[in-house]
């Protein structure tokens, strides 16, 4: 992948996430600022715990469990 490319990717990957947080302020813009402080932190939480977890304790860790690993974690909160 050229610089090119990555530098394009970088700005798509910016003005989704941009477009999502917009989305995402005007729906819960009601809620309490303690619930949602909350949500992402549970959120952050499972997703970086079991991927650190596997990389410190178990040697046999490979890039994809890493990925299933944040993947779920991250939606598991959001069931």
């Amino acid at each position: 992948m050229t610089v090119v490319e990555q530098v394009r990717i970088a700005k798509i990957a910016s003005v989704a996430d941009g477009v999502v947080a917009i989305i995402s302020g005007t729906k819960f813009q009601k809620l309490n600022v303690g619930y949602l402080v909350g949500w992402a932190f549970s959120v952050a939480g499972s997703a970086n715990l079991p991927s650190l977890v596997m990389l410190l304790f178990w040697k046999g860790t490979t890039k994809a469990g890493i990925i299933a690993a944040i993947t779920v974690g991250m939606t598991s909160p959001l069931a």
